[in-house]
């Protein structure tokens, strides 16, 4: 903002998203006026401070109402228009009235004749030369002396009428424009007052989004502190990042605790906590922070600036791992090679796999088995030679050149191999020994 004088002027209107019983509380406490004149300045029309100030101070003053809800504008005041002093050494007198003007004398010079003083006429009123401040004034009051009345657009006394007489107006169709309300019960207060501010205070030591958070910060303090319910979606979806951002670092690690020690249903619950206690938990804070701080006047806000705020480098973080991410996913669908793609799906598909027979060792030999053929095949493929595809267990043994008990079950059973299309099925006897009985151990997968 430029150099120069503003006046701060109220527009008269409630940002949105504020509440208007709590803005005209906020009104009437800062301009100390009782509550019905407070709800006249929220009425739409202009209202202004009476000082004017600096481009600092002006600023410093428009903050302040925006965090009470309550729209205003800067207006810069025009300087006073320059006075030009005349000297009169510089210019020639005017002729004096009733002055002759010079004639001519014989040799070219001019003298000047006797003045002869002329009476005025009579019943000629003599003016008055005296200094008069105001002279409508007088005016006004002669005309309402002789039982006349003033036009009120252009000033001039005359007797009551339809029209002026001067200016030419309807009087029935005129209406005189309205006065601005101008707060005049309200001074520049001075810096210290500012410092000592906990609105102003708490919107320092938030930072960004300190509209938002003001908000809710105002309706805990109605209710003397006392949890309220607010959702809070950032703490929710991330509880850990968002507390590390805004620099709950304390209870960024006993959320952190809490996870590993409670077991997963418990997880559940604590997962929506944040959600419901963020803004109550961050209202707290902000409090005990700056009611930490002690000193006063300019070092005091650098420090509840350096207290609050937001930490740079979990947006830094989290943006380029997000950024990585997309990439990741944008190269995997649209650019990479179809057979890296095909190989990585494989390898996710046996791991998959393997992990869903784990507990049984009968199925986790068996898909040893299949993996070790399929290996084979590619080993064949690689250097050109022939390959045909087994039937049974016999001719895998022999492909592969595995001993008896690579194909027995744990019973010692060996086990039968066959293709159903692209489909190995593998099946062992289980304890019995027997085939086709219910304790049989069954594998089908895909080539």
């Amino acid at each position: 903002m430029g150099q120069g004088t503003f006046r701060v002027v109220l527009t008269g209107e409630v940002i949105e998203g504020f509440e208007r019983g709590l803005v005209v509380s906020a009104v009437a406490k800062l301009f100390k006026c009782p509550a019905p004149q407070a709800e006249r300045i929220l009425q739409g029309k202009s209202t202004s401070l009476k000082r004017e100030m600096d481009a600092d101070t002006a600023k410093r003053y428009q903050e302040r109402l925006t965090l009470s809800g309550i729209a205003s504008r800067l207006d810069p005041v025009a300087p006073p228009p320059v006075k030009l002093e005349l000297s009169l050494e510089e210019d020639p007198p005017e002729p004096a009235p009733n002055s002759v003007p010079p004639s001519p004398t014989p040799d070219g010079s001019s003298a000047a004749l006797p003045i002869r003083p002329v009476a005025p006429p009579e019943n000629t009123p003599v003016p008055n030369w005296s200094l008069v401040e105001d002279e409508s004034a007088e005016a006004n009051e002669a005309a309402a002396t002789a039982g006349g009345f003033q036009c009120p657009k252009c000033g001039t006394p005359q007797e009551p009428g339809a029209e002026c007489i001067k200016c030419g107006i309807i009087f029935a169709k005129y209406q005189a424009p309205e006065t601005p309300i101008v707060i005049t019960s309200v001074e520049p207060e001075e810096e210290e007052e500012d410092d000592t501010d906990e609105w102003a205070e708490l919107a320092l030591f938030v930072g960004p989004n300190k509209e938002k958070y003001q908000r809710k910060f105002r309706e805990l303090y109605q209710s003397d502190g006392k949890y309220q319910v607010h959702w809070h979606w950032p703490a929710y979806l991330v509880p850990v990042p968002w507390m590390i951002y805004r620099k709950l670092y304390p209870w960024a690690a006993v959320y952190l605790l809490l996870s590993l020690v409670f077991p997963p249903v418990a997880l559940l619950i604590l997962g929506i906590l944040p959600g419901l206690m963020g803004n109550y938990l961050y209202y707290r804070h902000a409090l005990w922070r700056i009611g930490k701080i002690t000193s006063s006047g300019d070092e005091r806000r650098d420090e509840i600036i350096r207290a609050g705020g937001t930490n740079s480098m979990v947006v830094t973080i989290g943006g380029t791992l997000l950024v990585a991410i997309l990439m990741s996913v944008v190269y995997s669908q649209f650019f990479m090679p179809p057979a890296v793609k095909q190989a990585m799906d494989k390898s996710t598909a046996n791991r998959q796999e393997l992990l869903s027979v784990k507990d049984d060792p009968t199925k986790v030999q068996m898909l040893m088995l299949k993996n070790g053929l399929l290996v084979h095949k590619k080993m064949k493929e690689a250097l050109k030679e022939p390959f045909i595809m087994p039937q049974d267990m016999d001719e895998l043994r022999q492909e592969m050149a595995l001993p008896r008990n690579a194909a027995q079950d744990k019973w010692g059973t060996q086990m039968q191999f066959e293709m159903n299309g692209d489909t190995m099925v593998f099946r062992a006897a289980g304890g019995d020994k027997q085939f086709g009985t219910d304790d049989d151990i069954v594998l089908e997968t895909k080539e």
